[in-house]
């Protein structure tokens, strides 16, 4: 990275600060009401500790909130919509105990704290494999779901290094090789491992971020072999600006996620170690990403455009939304609906924009992808590109 590419990144990260900062006296007030998935929070210590923001003190009554939302059994619960809460979730303590992980690395105060609630954690996430390497998502929902053994995976061999203790080496193991199995010939990585078969850009770019990871922690050739595939794929889908093309992507639970291009960001930036080919499209994403970059610092929810052709795409993946849901899937109409409210990139985008600007909700999921870009900044800031 050049110097002025290095000074673009430096006052990036200090507006998006300056912005994380003043979000948190709203976000952490003991009045607010909005309730934020505890790896946010673990991700907001980490940014703010290694930037030297907050003190250790700080840091920790801040780590205090995602302690007390631990489950006896070791695990931490997906907060949906409206406050409700998922139980058993594994997507979310895999999550946030790679998060946990990262944080002792910052500051080893930690360590004493964290060291049992880690490998609690690692026991519940071994009792959800329901299946060679098939992990259960949550409490209730136990759908071969790739990004699920992705990330458990990578928790697992993380806490292998640690601990030492071979069953979660095995169990790993099992998940990442069920993972590359499921990676079809063109490099993607779908949302499910067999039906239906929900093509997805940012979980792609989750999964193979996590193989990635994984490889750092336990190289082996054909892990290494098929994230170069995944990336490979993802690099195809960018345009020159940096942006990708969402065709076909039919996810809509995470439908034109703006926080998949600091995800791609990363992942290019670990190929870019092997590969030196990757280094454009790290610089493509890095220069989009700051482009989206509001005035206040803050970074979009979602991938939006103004643009008739944006518009019309995003009819063309509700309609195939509809026709690749089964019937078992109730209310796959509506669900297809969420493609077009939660993307927020009609024609009409700036007055719509305008209009969530001021919702609560909304400043909460700018928060919180305001963070999770800053994390991947940070991250990639320390390599030497």
């Amino acid at each position: 990275m050049n110097s002025k590419g290095e000074r673009n990144l430096k006052t990036a990260l200090s507006s998006a600060m300056k912005y994380v900062q003043e979000c948190c006296r709203q976000i952490l007030h003991p009045l607010n009401t909005l309730k934020v998935n505890p790896d946010s929070y673990v991700t907001l210590v980490n940014i703010l500790l290694s930037s030297a923001l907050i003190s250790t003190n700080e840091a920790q009554n801040i780590l205090d909130v995602v302690l007390r939302n631990r489950r006896k059994d070791g695990s931490w619960p997906e907060i949906l919509a409206l406050g409700r809460t998922e139980e058993k979730s594994v997507v979310f303590t895999a999550t946030v105990g790679c998060q946990l992980f990262d944080l002792m690395q910052i500051s080893e105060s930690f360590k004493d704290k964290l060291w049992k609630r880690l490998q609690a954690a690692a026991d519940f996430v071994v009792t959800q494999e329901i299946g060679a390497g098939r992990f259960r998502k949550s409490e209730n929902i136990a759908l071969d779901t790739v990004n699920v053994n992705a990330l458990a995976s990578l928790f697992l061999v993380r806490c292998y290094n640690i601990f030492g203790q071979s069953k979660y080496l095995s169990c790993s193991l099992r998940g990442i090789q069920r993972v590359i199995k499921s990676q079809r010939q063109s490099g993607e990585f779908l949302y499910y491992t067999n039906k239906p078969k929900i093509p997805s850009v940012f979980y792609h770019s989750l999964t193979t971020n996590c193989l990635a990871k994984f490889y750092e922690e336990y190289s082996d050739s054909e892990i290494l072999r098929s994230t170069v595939k995944g990336g490979k794929w993802l690099w195809k889908r960018q345009m020159a600006s940096g942006q990708f093309s969402w065709e076909g992507s039919i996810d809509h639970w995470a439908y034109r996620e703006f926080v998949t291009y600091p995800l791609a960001m990363e992942l290019f930036s670990h190929l870019l170690r092997h590969k030196e080919e990757f280094s454009e499209p790290f610089k493509r994403t890095l220069r989009y990403i700051l482009s989206k970059q509001a005035r206040d610092g803050s970074f979009p929810v979602k991938d939006y455009a103004r643009s008739l052709n944006v518009f019309f795409e995003d009819i063309k993946n509700a309609a195939s939304l509809i026709r690749t849901m089964p019937r078992s899937f109730p209310l796959s109409g509506i669900r297809s609906t969420r493609i077009f409210f939660y993307s927020i990139n009609s024609p009409f985008e700036a007055q719509i924009y305008r209009l969530l600007s001021g919702c609560r909700s909304f400043i909460k999921e700018k928060f919180v992808s305001t963070v999770e870009t800053a994390d991947k900044l940070i991250k990639c800031s320390r390599f030497n590109i």
